[in-house]
């Protein structure tokens, strides 16, 4: 051995005791020894030498651990910089022993083979204690692999001291910037200090720090990290969330270890504490859109790879709870978890950025009867047979585009119809041979159909017929049928057309079968309805038929007759429209309805062929001003005929006016029954049809037998100067009768009857004139007595009033006297004192 060796040794063994020795002198002792461990020229007092003094000789209480970061930080940055030749070196080596054993009073008793022994068997202890703590640096290792071995040896060796391991932070900033040390920093110490400072130093766990760090096991330091959200009370815990907690501890740990999610997805589905299931998805959502977002301290995700089972197994769980774990929740849970497991398929989905993918295909042959019994859901997702493992086996795009597909329809037709996922791909297995079923599903969905939730319920069909109905025509057709009548069934007729119109050709039901069913609800509608009025009760849904046929008839498929059907019951509710602005009783102490009126104008024989100017008829008769509306009457009449498509002719008009003419007659409304006859006769003879007057002679007849109430009351000039007056109109009526009427084989007759009422006129007016001048001669005697003795007192009392106001001019006695003789000859030709004063 050489000189240089064995003074080596010596102060090698020196300087060990002088750090037991003087603890505080720690950082002057090895200052003056690092400058001959970084010429890595020393078997003893070399850099891994002098690391392991500093994890084994360093104490907690006595050594600051920046000292001990300083230390380390000038052993591995000068490295193999400077190398010496052996006599300088031994020279040095020399030198810093006599100052070690002179400055700290060393003194070696021990010959010199037995030092240099000791020096060898420290190596050996210093090797063993670093190897328990993890620090086995070797001849390849680079100094800052050393450094990183020696930091994390000295955190788990001070851990025994401290729990709060950012307490060794000064030893951290030694390798600030260095990959893998960041590595290890935000995947193992920032994780377990979060899960220390906001779980195990809070006394909610009995874990120590370094027994965490010197475990070996990856799954053994995730059982201890995932604690915190095992204990469900502590979701409640800011910190402690699910979304925090994993982003600061479970994810970067699983960074750190390869990227390994296999125990956060063994924790996720078989190991956490049970939990109610919609719960669980509720975790698994947050879970799962955390981790697919996660990005670690470099700004990387995770790889595809690394998330693929966890995805998976969250597939597999949800075809599992569908097939043997809905019974354990309520319904109303179950569309809770339907659109939770839908939100998530859909984050997912937006997360991966998957486009375009077609969703999996179902596996023939499966027995829903008979289905494989699987206890536990690791056994569901490992076993081979299992005929549902190609909804989670696949690719995961396919099977997330799976998932999405079917478990919006559940979850849209759920609330509806019940259909669960079981049943969904029950009636996937049968969508060839089992129609029935779906037509059971369809029926269930539309019982719920009413005003507040048509979109809704008509959306819910679209969407199982999209997801279940087979493209055949038939099937289609059927459904949509059944909507159809639906609609009908429950008076929903207004969205009738929407959802007619909404179909936009796709429509499988011909429009002749549209035009049956509505056909049929109407006249149910029409024939039930109380009341003519068309803006409410059954005739307003009516008339709300008649819009869902025109639209069908707008798209053109109807036929000639069904065309004409329409226009027809068209006419009949514009009649019934006018026809409601009149009172109006058919049957005694009953409320006109629409069905009344079209029982009174149906025929029940040939002959009876004007059956709507009958009904005009009564309605003059029970409304006394009815015939001042003969055009709306009119216009009644005529849609009445076009409903019972009888022909409307010329005649149609002058027979609503004769109806009209004798009303006016009853209302004592000479005036309007003479113009009204005046109209009939210059109609038919501007027409020159004259022969058709001859229908109306009972109505001209009337004319001319009309006799005014008033006639016989006490006499009345203004009333006798109307009388002559009708009388004259009255002759002229009945004389353009005999003369404009050709003749008929009834002629004769009526002839009679009319000439006979003409002489009648004739003397009344005769009699008139007579009556006339013998109450003007008799009126002109009077007048003149009436005259000589009023003049007589008027001249009395002129004379007394002048007599007693003799004082007055002679100017006011003359005018008065004027105004008596004036006055006087006034009223002797029968006018009044006021006519008299005016002129």
């Amino acid at each position: 051995m050489s000189a240089l060796e064995e003074d080596e040794a010596v102060l090698f063994v020196a300087t060990a005791t002088a750090l037991v020795r003087h603890p505080k002198s720690f950082l002057r002792i090895l200052s003056k020894v690092v400058p001959l461990a970084i010429t890595d020229q020393l078997p003893f007092t070399s850099l891994t030498n002098l690391l392991r003094l500093l994890l084994s000789y360093t104490s907690a209480v006595s050594t600051p651990i920046g000292d001990i970061a300083t230390i380390a930080g000038e052993l591995t940055e000068s490295a193999s910089l400077n190398t010496l030749d052996e006599q300088d070196l031994l020279t040095d080596v020399e030198d810093v022993l006599n100052w070690v054993m002179n400055e700290y009073n060393i003194v070696l008793h021990e010959p010199l083979g037995a030092i240099v022994q000791t020096a060898r068997d420290l190596v050996v202890e210093l090797a063993v204690k670093a190897k328990k703590l993890g620090f086995t640096p070797s001849d390849s290792d680079s100094p800052t692999d050393i450094l990183l071995s020696f930091v994390k040896a000295k955190t788990l060796e001070l851990s025994l001291y401290y729990n709060d391991v950012q307490t060794f932070h000064p030893l951290f900033l030694l390798l600030q910037g260095d990959e893998k040390f960041s590595s290890w920093y935000n995947g193992v110490v920032a994780p377990y200090h979060y899960f220390w400072l906001n779980f195990a130093s809070l006394d909610e766990s009995e874990e120590t720090t370094d027994h965490f760090l010197a475990m070996k096991s990856y799954w053994d330091q995730f059982d201890i990290l995932i604690a915190p959200l095992d204990n469900q009370e502590l979701f409640f815990t800011d910190k402690l969330t699910p979304e925090r907690y994993l982003t600061n501890v479970i994810l970067p740990f699983a960074v750190y270890h390869d990227n390994n999610l296999q125990s956060l997805t063994t924790w996720m589905f078989n190991k956490h504490p049970p939990r109610k299931p919609l719960h669980e998805f509720q975790l698994w959502d947050k879970c799962i859109k955390i981790t697919l977002n996660f990005v670690d301290y470099r700004g990387h995700q995770f790889p595809d790879s690394a998330y693929s089972e966890l995805v998976r197994d969250y597939l597999a769980a949800c075809i599992y709870f569908g097939l043997y774990r809905q019974e354990e929740v309520t319904p109303l849970e179950q569309s809770k978890i339907y659109d939770q497991i839908l939100a998530s398929a859909n984050s997912m989905i937006a997360i991966l950025k998957i486009g375009n993918v077609d969703p999996v295909q179902m596996t023939e042959g499966i027995d829903f009867d008979n289905l494989p019994k699987f206890d536990m859901f690791s056994d569901f997702v490992k076993d081979p047979t299992n005929p549902f493992s190609f909804l989670f086996s696949s690719s995961v795009p396919q099977c997330l585009v799976t998932l999405q597909h079917y478990i919006r329809i559940c979850s849209e037709l759920f609330p509806v119809s019940q259909l669960t996922i079981k049943d969904y791909w029950k009636l996937k297995s049968s969508q060839t041979v089992d129609f029935s079923a779906r037509q059971r599903a369809v029926s269930q969905i539309l019982t719920q159909l009413d005003e507040t939730n048509y979109q809704k319920i008509i959306n819910t069909v679209i969407l199982f017929s999209q997801a279940f109905a087979s493209d055949e025509i038939a099937e289609q057709r059927e459904i949509d049928q059944m909507v159809f009548e639906r609609l009908l069934n429950v008076n929903l007729l207004s969205y009738v057309v929407d959802f007619y119109q909404s179909k936009e050709g796709d429509l499988q039901m011909s429009a002749k079968t549209v035009f049956k069913f509505t056909m049929t609800k109407f006249w149910d509608l029409f024939d039930n309805a109380a009341s003519l009025d068309e803006r409410i009760g059954k005739l307003k849904s009516a008339n709300q038929c008649v819009e869902i046929l025109n639209a069908v008839a707008s798209s053109g498929g109807l036929d000639t007759e069904q065309s004409n059907d329409l226009a027809r019951i068209k006419h009949l509710l514009n009649a019934l429209l006018k026809l409601k602005n009149f009172r109006l009783v058919l049957e005694r102490n009953q409320p006109v309805t629409p069905n009344q009126v079209v029982s009174k104008i149906k025929r029940q024989s040939t002959d009876d062929i004007y059956s709507p100017i009958a009904l005009i008829s009564t309605v003059l008769e029970q409304n006394p001003k009815a015939y001042f509306a003969f055009e709306k009457l009119y216009k009644i009449a005529s849609d009445l005929a076009i409903y019972l498509e009888l022909e409307i002719t010329e005649d149609y008009l002058p027979k609503v006016q004769s109806a009209c003419i004798e009303s006016s007659l009853v209302d004592g409304n000479f005036d309007f029954a003479y113009k009204h006859s005046k109209n009939l006769f210059d109609y038919y003879v501007g027409r020159s049809h004259g022969e058709k007057l001859n229908e109306f002679w009972l109505t001209f007849y009337q004319v001319g037998k009309y006799i005014s109430p008033e006639w016989h009351n006490e006499y009345d000039e203004k009333v006798e100067k109307e009388k002559i007056s009708v009388l004259f109109k009255q002759r002229e009526i009945l004389s353009l009768t005999l003369k404009l009427a050709k003749p008929t084989t009834s002629t004769v007759d009526n002839s009679r009857l009319i000439i006979g009422q003409l002489r009648h006129i004739n003397r009344e007016i005769n009699a008139w004139y007579a009556d006339n001048d013998s109450r003007r001669g008799d009126n002109v005697q009077r007048a003149a007595q009436s005259t000589h003795a009023q003049l007589q007192d008027n001249i009395n009392g002129l004379l007394s009033e002048a007599a007693s106001t003799a004082a007055q001019s002679k100017n006011q006695a003359s005018k008065k006297i004027s105004k008596l003789l004036v006055s006087g000859l006034g009223w002797a030709i029968g006018a009044q004192e006021g006519d008299i004063e005016r002129k």
